[in-house]
């Protein structure tokens, strides 16, 4: 037994590993997991890679309610163009006014070659009667920056907010179509799609804006129906976008992309552009918080037909009250073992009385500890691998220390306090110490 070390390591390393494999998705863990997050209401997932742990907030604020206006084609000839001028948009708000009681989000750009002047004074007459309006443009990179729209700074933060490394979100500095409209005073702007970008499966949620940050039109919609503002907004990139101290938490990459499946979408109150101009609309559709212009017409191009076509799915995980717990990578969890096993291996070789009798509380703190603030980070660290660690680890070093001190003291041997190393002097000497 010349490397007791080493033999505590081992034995500590082997209970870690095993346990860091069998643990999850039991009903341990389970109960672990709800004494850290006492606050939450429901619990829901197995807490595995595959099905993480998914919280309901009991404080959360529920979202406001959405009425959807879907723009299709009109094969009926129902507006002055095709596509629709913007007259007809003026007409499509003037008519769902009475179904909007907080704003409208639009989600399609408002740009044309050649528009009618008078048209375009009756649309921003008709965008000005809404208490709020969030459009929509897409943005790309050029050679030459352009100042940052003000419905895109209202609802942009300085970069100086986020939480960590921003240097590979995506770099934007323009919007690509001519004479687009973002709205007035009461407006939000948000991008739906970035020409510099590849689509993907995983939508892009934040991008740079010279030293702003800009979101992306769902998240924007999803934020108001909160009740919340950018400001509200906490950004980790490689983490999270929290929405609020009680909102969701929407996991993202460290290039500002959803780092999960889209939620499936939930069947929300939809009617198409045309019902608008029925006039017994009025008495029979309730109401909603917000309306949103859908844009489902066939020629848009490829990337805004897949935008719009996961529009529903974003709003839907924007918009819940779930907040995603996962766990780490397999090599941050293999390292953080690691390290666990070779700060008990260096605690076995304590011979300082007073810090061999701290050790045990100040590693359970410590566990602790971490795991209370890696779920503030969104990530679930069991305590169970690290204090099996530390069981087995106390018990090998037991043993380790008692084959060391031989037969001829066994009988002596401190099993309650292994720290301890009784020798026939020592023992004596406490016989014979006056009390």
């Amino acid at each position: 037994m010349r490397h007791p070390g080493i033999i505590v390591t081992l034995a500590a390393a082997a209970a870690a590993f095993a346990v860091s494999v069998f643990i999850p998705g039991t009903a341990l863990d389970r109960f672990a997991f709800r004494i850290f997050a006492k606050e939450e209401a429901h619990i829901r997932g197995s807490g595995t890679d595959d099905d993480p742990w998914r919280l309901t907030h009991t404080k959360s604020i529920a979202p406001q309610s959405h009425l959807v206006v879907s723009l299709g084609d009109d094969t009926h000839g129902t507006f002055q163009s095709n596509p629709p001028a913007p007259l007809d948009f003026a007409v499509i708000l003037k008519k769902s006014r009475s179904l909007a009681t907080r704003g409208v989000a639009i989600g399609t750009p408002l740009s044309w070659d050649a528009p009618y002047p008078l048209g375009l004074a009756a649309l921003d007459k008709e965008l000005a009667a809404f208490p709020e309006v969030i459009t929509t443009a897409p943005l790309s990179r050029g050679p030459m920056a352009e100042p940052l729209p003000p419905p895109f700074l209202r609802a942009s933060l300085p970069v100086s907010k986020v939480h960590g490394n921003a240097s590979l979100l995506p770099i934007v500095n323009r919007i690509p179509l001519p004479g687009i409209i973002c709205g007035g005073d009461n407006a939000l702007a948000g991008f739906l799609t970035i020409d510099s970008e590849i689509s993907t499966d995983a939508p892009i949620l934040i991008a740079r804006w010279k030293d702003r940050l800009v979101f992306s039109f769902p998240l924007i919609v999803a934020l108001r129906k909160w009740n919340l503002t950018t400001a509200d907004l906490r950004v980790v990139p490689g983490s999270f976008i929290a929405l609020g101290d009680n909102g969701p938490r929407i996991p993202i990459d460290e290039f500002g992309r959803l780092a999960i499946p889209p939620a499936n979408a939930p069947t929300s109150p939809e009617i198409p552009v045309e019902a608008l101009f029925d006039s017994g609309l009025q008495q029979t559709q309730k109401p909603s918080a917000w309306m949103i212009l859908r844009d489902d017409r066939s020629g848009l191009p490829a990337a805004s037909r897949d935008a719009t076509a996961r529009f529903d799915a974003l709003l839907a995980t924007f918009a819940t009250p779930d907040r995603v717990v996962r766990r780490l990578g397999p090599v941050a969890r293999l390292a953080g073992l690691a390290l666990t096993c070779l700060a008990l291996a260096a605690a076995a070789q304590i011979h300082r009385r007073l810090l061999r009798r701290s050790v045990a509380g100040f590693a359970i703190a410590g566990i602790m500890l971490v795991t209370w603030l890696a779920l503030r980070e969104g990530y679930w660290l069991s305590p169970w691998p690290p204090l099996a660690a530390g069981i087995v680890a106390a018990i090998t070093a037991c043993f380790v220390r008692a084959r060391i001190a031989g037969p001829a003291s066994a009988d002596s041997y401190d099993w309650l306090h292994p720290w301890k190393t009784t020798t026939e002097s020592s023992v004596n000497r406490r016989k014979n110490r006056r009390p």
